[in-house]
């Protein structure tokens, strides 16, 4: 007798080479992998979901280990399908996970049942497919790496799916029982084949009469004329890349690229004649890479692995395939006399595009006071161009704020505020809120420093982690005064001030602090993303969702706060599938992130899926043993009594108090 299934679950049947997917909010999807190398694909989806099954959770699965597996699946079911002239079996799925797999409107890999494909036949065809649809499908597959390194994960969890509700089945069986006796399968099929191939036997082949003269003068007018087609076409071909440039290949890359953003800074080159120079590039680049390794969020490649390009030819794809980054610093130092010209480019890879150059020129009277200026330099545009963090107006800010011997220290420190202000949980902001302290003590003329503080303040008051609200406000609003004393253009200083505002009820002060910082940094994706949060807060999440998706394409990587600030606008519109995606970024960012688990919880209430949100308020109590519900919803919606009693209900059947 078969086992009886929740209602809320996932299908891999592989006796039928099917995936049913029930899950409420969608209408039930049948898909048929009816081909062989759609049921080689359907097995490596069940390959995956039970080495998930394995460990106990939703992950990611490194396929090297796996490559016998993989060939039987290959061998057999798939008919050799899953390997090609195209590139290696690794490779080939790695593809089609990230390419084929997810397309539910065109479908390459599987059919749906139940439903006719639209348009007309041939490679266009579509099934007609909701966004929601797509979007769940879509989201079920997560892959890093490339080539032997492949690590795949289908996230059932974005679908609300815990593991137990993920079934491989195999005739009666299920689960350990059914990929068992599916692998068994597979093995007779393959010790079957074995025989019949040693025993065939291949006839010879005659030889060929010979060819009359007139059709062979046809071949060699054909073959010349194909000839001259190829030379014109390879003329075309050779103009076009020139024009475009090389690119890396995330399939040929050595490493899987990691999560945050990844840079290898390749040795300066000396173009001076003097070779005393060659310690000052080396310098050069040793501090750089010293420096960008303490800015946190940054994979940076040691100098020990770099030091190998020093003197050599080398293009950009070769260095991040080896070293599996996205993005290389290069430059170049040049004495003249007695001024020093360094100039430094930062190369995106993966498209072959500039994303950011400079030159700088500077006297030479103290070398460790150049090196140390021009390192600030190139570490606040990389930051500024990889993060979207810094306003665009960086040499004014650091003319104002950073200068002197401590400049670039100061510049790290401030960056490692950041980095514990972003994680949103008591543990880290407590750091934070010390660290803001030094730094105010080491650097008390900076006004980023000053608000720094205020923004740990302002954290303690939405954690909950203050005895006194109103008195950390007060705090809070007076050190964000004092940094706008030093310089009333300070953006942080302004943006602070605008969420202080809202906490404070003064809907009018918020809007006005908030368009002040974007009118300052009109590029800056930080003081947008304040503003987006601001209009939000005070009912007006229509207008905050454009801004905040223009603020993500400034600042792909994070900061967690940006994905669970645009979750909550997506919320508050009704788009709660959209909610759930933003929020489990921002759990990627920072997984211990009180308010996206809040807001999680909050979302999947309104979405009449109670286990998952009992589980996002365990997670806010495991983080949080003390949170109180009534202190937060009074802080957290200080301009709407209503909404604040709805949320607060919702929370409290969600296990809050």
């Amino acid at each position: 007798m078969a086992p009886t299934l929740p209602p809320r679950r996932t299908v891999i049947d592989l006796t039928q080479f099917t995936l049913a997917l029930t899950c409420p909010g969608i209408p039930d999807l049948t898909l048929q992998f009816n081909s062989p190398s759609r049921r080689f694909y359907l097995g490596v989806i069940a390959l995956v979901v039970m080495e998930m099954k394995r460990l106990g959770r939703v992950a990611s699965i490194p396929l090297k280990a796996h490559l016998d597996t993989l060939a039987l699946l290959n061998n057999t079911v798939g008919n050799e399908a899953g390997s090609s002239a195209e590139g290696p079996l690794l490779t080939r799925i790695y593809l089609k996970w990230q390419q084929a797999l997810p397309n539910l409107a065109e479908a390459p890999l599987f059919e749906i049942a139940g439903r006719k494909k639209g348009y007309d036949p041939g490679p266009g065809k579509a099934y007609d497919v909701t966004e929601t649809e797509q979007d769940r499908w879509a989201n079920l597959f997560g892959y890093q790496g490339s080539h032997e390194h492949v690590r795949l994960k289908f996230a059932v969890d974005t679908l609300g799916l815990t593991l137990d509700g993920v079934v491989v089945r195999y005739e009666d069986a299920v689960d350990r029982e059914a990929w068992a006796q599916f692998l068994a399968h597979l093995h007779s099929q393959k010790k079957a084949a074995e025989p019949a191939a040693a025993e065939a036997v291949v006839p010879p082949i005659p030889p060929a009469p010979p060819a009359p003269w007139w059709r062979s003068r046809r071949v060699a007018l054909v073959a010349i004329a194909v000839l001259l087609l190829l030379v014109v076409l390879a003329v075309v071909l050779g103009r076009s890349m020139l024009t475009r440039p090389a690119v890396a290949s995330r399939a040929r890359m050595a490493f899987p690229l990691p999560d945050e953003p990844s840079i290898a800074v390749l040795p300066f080159e000396n173009l001076s004649r003097d070779a005393q120079q060659e310690v000052l590039s080396d310098a050069m680049t040793e501090g750089i890479i010293t420096a960008l390794a303490r800015v946190p969020r940054f994979f940076v490649i040691a100098r020990a692995s770099t030091a190998q390009y020093k003197g050599k030819p080398v293009s950009i794809p070769e260095v991040s395939e080896a070293l599996g980054v996205r993005y290389v610093l290069e430059g170049s130092v040049q004495r003249s006399g007695d001024r020093i010209r360094v100039t430094a480019q930062l190369i995106d890879a993966l498209t072959g595009s500039h994303v950011w150059a400079q030159q700088y020129d500077r006297d030479r009277t103290d070398l460790f006071a150049l090196q140390d200026d021009v390192t600030l330099h190139i570490l606040a545009s990389v930051r500024s161009t990889v993060l979207g963090g810094n306003p665009p107006d960086w040499d004014r800010v650091a003319t104002n704020y950073y200068r002197g011997p401590r400049a670039l220290e100061c510049y790290v420190k401030v960056a490692e505020v950041d980095s514990y202000l972003i994680r949103w949980n008591i543990p880290d902001n407590n750091r934070a809120r010390r660290l803001a302290e030094e730094l105010i003590a080491f650097c008390p003329d900076n006004p980023d420093a000053y608000a720094k503080l205020a923004w740990a303040y302002h954290h303690d008051i939405m954690l909950g982690n203050t005895p006194s609200p109103a008195d950390t406000l007060t705090q809070a609003i007076a050190v964000a005064h004092q940094g706008l004393a030093l310089d009333e253009g300070c953006i942080d200083c302004h943006s602070v001030m605008g969420q202080l505002a809202f906490v404070a009820g003064d809907s009018a002060k918020a809007m006005a602090e908030g368009q002040r910082a974007v009118a300052l940094s009109p590029g800056g994706a930080f003081a947008l993303f304040n503003y987006a949060t601001t209009l939000s807060d005070i009912g007006r999440p229509a207008e905050a969702i454009p801004l905040f998706e223009k603020t993500i394409r400034l600042s792909p990587f994070g900061p967690s706060s940006m994905y669970r600030a645009y979750g909550v606008a997506l919320r508050e519109t009704g788009r709660f599938v959209d909610a759930v995606v933003a929020y489990k970024k921002s759990l990627q960012i920072a997984p211990d992130n009180q308010q996206t688990h809040l807001g999680l919880a909050i979302t999947y209430m309104r979405m009449g899926r109670e286990p998952e949100a009992r589980a996002e308020a365990a997670s806010v109590l495991h983080a949080n043993p003390n949170f109180s519900l009534a202190a937060w919803a009074k802080v957290a919606f200080p301009l709407n009594n209503a909404e604040r009693e709805g949320i607060v209900e919702a929370l409290r059947k969600a296990g809050l108090r």
